[in-house]
């Protein structure tokens, strides 16, 4: 693989690199808000919590070394609302740091994060709302090939670095019925969204000692959608569907259907068509009581985790593994 890696410098040096810039992950409720700045976790929309601190660790393809490695860390947070307008609707911020190390290239992000939901139709049963949201941050690539083996000087021994300004949009559609009874496993109600988390596409340069290697940072189109529907008496459901677009490429889709049979654990499974392969993941909530949704929903610990096996020739390198932990708060003065 090692060898692989160097042929594909070998023919980016003086033209293009194209790198993997919007990591994938296989639990895509919890990184919603990565690929897409408008969308919310489904405990904002459908359990009412209103802050959360996420961080993610993914390790793809463990059969290797210099096996991909994808970190996130993320916060978002509903804002009080200090206005006195009923329709004005709710406003949220929060912020991603990603660290994606494809070696010999790693990338670094940080991005700040803002949406606001604007109620469309509020009746006594049911919400339908908008939400508008963007991101802005700084995205940092470094090439470091002193790790590599190859005949070629003009490889070798590069250890250059670059910055470049990002932004993203995105907007969600969705709808709910109301409920303050959250027994049974909060409300029901689907949602839908369109994003570009790149849409600056800008194009830079590393250059170390003469040679240079120009990034091509190419956009991605998503699209996803998700429900969450059922209740704790039989079992709760919460499908989840992304679709993943970027030019010259395959159109990439990735289906996940998670299933909560109480309030303390949950487990899921999902795959994609495009690089055949299927993820199965389970978690659970913590405090672990069984007043948890009753009267003491101030805060929650979800963990879960994830593992991919993917079934062409050109990926069994060995599976991919995925850990998510978050710590959830419902301030009801939110």
């Amino acid at each position: 693989m090692k060898r692989l890696l160097v042929f594909i410098i070998s023919l980016s040096i003086g033209s293009s690199v194209f790198a993997q810039q919007e990591p994938l992950f296989s639990l895509i409720d919890d990184n919603i808000t990565l690929i897409n700045p408008a969308a919310y976790r489904p405990e904002f929309m459908f359990n009412d919590y209103s802050l959360f601190v996420n961080t993610t660790y993914r390790s793809q393809w463990s059969g290797f070394d210099f096996a991909p490695k994808t970190t996130l860390v993320q916060m978002s947070s509903w804002l009080p609302d200090w206005s006195n307008w009923e329709g004005f609707g709710k406003t949220r911020v929060g912020f991603d740091f990603v660290m994606d190390d494809i070696d010999p290239l790693k990338t670094y992000g940080f991005y700040g994060q803002f949406a606001h939901q604007v109620p469309l139709s509020d009746s006594y049963s049911h919400l339908s709302f908008l939400s508008v949201g963007m991101n802005l941050g700084l995205v940092a690539f470094n090439l470091n090939t002193n790790n590599l083996t190859s005949p070629d000087q003009y490889v070798s021994n590069i250890n250059a670095s670059s910055m470049t300004f990002d932004a993203g949009m995105g907007v969600v559609y969705g709808r709910y019925k109301k409920q303050t009874d959250y027994r049974y496993g909060g409300r029901k109600g689907y949602y839908v969204g369109l994003s570009v988390p790149q849409v600056a596409g800008i194009n830079f340069n590393v250059t170390d000692d003469g040679r240079n290697v120009r990034i091509d940072r190419v956009q991605h189109y998503y699209a996803i959608a998700g429900a969450q529907f059922g209740s704790f008496n039989k079992i709760l459901f919460r499908p989840t569907m992304m679709l993943n677009y970027t030019p010259n490429t395959p159109l990439h889709m990735d289906m996940r259907l998670e299933a909560q049979p109480i309030e303390q654990f949950w487990f899921g499974i999902g795959g994609s068509m495009t690089n055949q392969s299927m993820s199965f993941s389970l978690g659970g909530i913590a405090p672990f009581n069984s007043s948890f949704a009753r009267d003491t929903r101030d805060s929650a610990i979800r963990i879960g985790a994830s593992y991919t096996h993917f079934f062409s020739e050109l990926y069994k390198l060995g599976g991919t593994y995925e850990i998510t932990i978050a710590w959830m708060i419902d301030n009801y003065d939110y």
